[in-house]
């Protein structure tokens, strides 16, 4: 992790006008964070009620950009390098269908910051051995205090009894009971698993539900690292390390939302680029390396599309076009590559609409009722939500499972015995 001291003399080589306004906005995103944050152990709070914590924290004059304005505002009235808003912005619209002149599209940005990593608020960082092992850290944890894991056991059903959640019934014809079932999938294909009429009027309230992703992942097995032309090299160097953001300007950003407005995928997508591998080499044999790419804008119903596979091969191809003009050498040292669009995303992982938040995480559709629901308990009793559906989201937060096991805990305790 750099130093201040350091950040602030790469920034003087990139932007050197924005310098000081880069550390005020840092320190205003500490400052909002700082407010919201303890709100995400609990049910989802108002907009009036966080406004009402702004407010009494002093902070007033951060609200109102935060929660209610676009990420175009947010950036435009703090910097003037259209380079710098446009890296700045894309945390505004990872997994979102809106553009960086729609409001709700600050608020996406400053959730994207909540994180720590090694004390930096919003930082990222990979997972040594690869995103995998945290479901392997979990599994092996849970199976230490006694969890039984089925694995490729498909859910059939919810059983519910007496109206209530009682347990779940496989598609290999098994019963499993429980006291209370928990959901990490969606909201959509949760509640399309119980029986009516509970499925009628649980799905009755994500009617609004908007969840149809806009996201592309791109996954490459390369070569080589790329050789960028604005720092030439093809052994792991700074250049490497980060996030490398190919989007020049804010019109750019809203041109490629404007195509997907239209129902098409975008003719100069956003894209950001990944090397895990640069970090940790055991995720590829010796000498070869992972470029993961992620963009937008890729819509779940492409408009006029006969072959959707021919419009997802003249995104990849421009996407890959896009890459050479910053690394020459990416596209002669594809050896595989995987395109996950949000068709692919819901048929491989289940994820209804190909939404990798399980619903955008724009405010309206953040706080107050969140999936027609408040927190992890849902209207049936003894169904939970623990998955990103739920309050607060996201983003690989853990948030909505610990909020998940506290509820059913304090449930637990209050229950009646037989």
């Amino acid at each position: 992790m750099r130093t201040p001291n350091e950040r602030a003399r790469s920034f003087n080589g990139f932007c050197p006008r924005d310098v000081e306004a880069y550390f005020a906005f840092e320190s205003d995103v500490e400052r909002a964070a700082e407010i919201l944050e303890p709100f995400f152990f609990g049910p989802s709070p108002s907009i009036g009620q966080l406004s009402d914590a702004f407010e009494l924290a002093g902070a007033g004059h951060l609200f109102r950009p935060f929660f209610e304005g676009s990420v175009r505002d947010l950036l435009e009235e703090r910097f003037t390098d259209q380079r710098l808003m446009a890296i700045l912005a894309t945390d505004g619209l990872i997994g979102t269908a809106a553009g960086p002149s729609d409001p709700g599209t600050a608020y996406v940005l400053l959730h994207h910051y909540l994180g720590r990593a090694l004390g930096s608020r919003g930082a990222w960082g990979y997972v040594r051995g690869g995103m995998g092992r945290i479901s392997q850290a979990l599994a092996a944890s849970a199976e230490a205090y006694g969890a039984e894991i089925r694995r490729n056991s498909a859910v059939k059903r919810v059983v519910i009894e007496n109206d209530r959640a009682v347990g779940v019934a496989l598609e290999n014809g098994d019963m499993v009971r429980a006291d209370c079932v928990l959901s990490n999938a969606d909201p959509i294909r949760t509640y399309s698993l119980t029986e009516e009429p509970w499925r009628a009027e649980l799905l009755g309230g994500v009617k609004n539900w908007r969840l149809q992703g806009v996201s592309c992942k791109v996954n490459m097995a390369v070569g080589e690292l790329p050789n960028f032309k604005a720092l030439p090299g093809t052994i792991p160097g700074p250049q490497h390390l980060g996030t490398v953001h190919l989007s020049p300007s804010m019109d750019f950003l809203d041109r490629a939302w404007q195509d997907a407005k239209c129902g098409k995928p975008s003719a100069d997508p956003m894209v950001e680029m990944y090397i895990q591998t640069a970090t940790d080499s055991s995720l590829a044999p010796p000498g070869k390396h992972i470029l993961s790419c992620f963009t937008q804008y890729f819509p779940y119903d492409v408009a006029g599309e006969v072959d959707a596979r021919a419009a997802e091969e003249r995104y990849y191809e421009r996407m890959l076009e896009i890459i050479a003009e910053a690394a020459p050498n990416v596209p002669g040292i594809i050896e595989a590559a995987q395109v996950l669009t949000p068709r692919t995303l819901e048929d491989r992982f289940g994820l209804t609409g190909g939404h990798i938040f399980h619903g955008d995480i724009t405010p309206g559709q953040m706080f107050g009722d969140r999936a027609g629901l408040k927190g992890p308990k849902t209207q049936l009793d003894g169904l939970y939500l623990c998955g990103s559906g739920a309050f607060p989201g996201g983003c690989v937060s853990g948030f909505p499972g610990y909020n998940a096991a506290q509820t059913v805990i304090s449930a637990s305790r209050t229950r009646p015995r037989n």
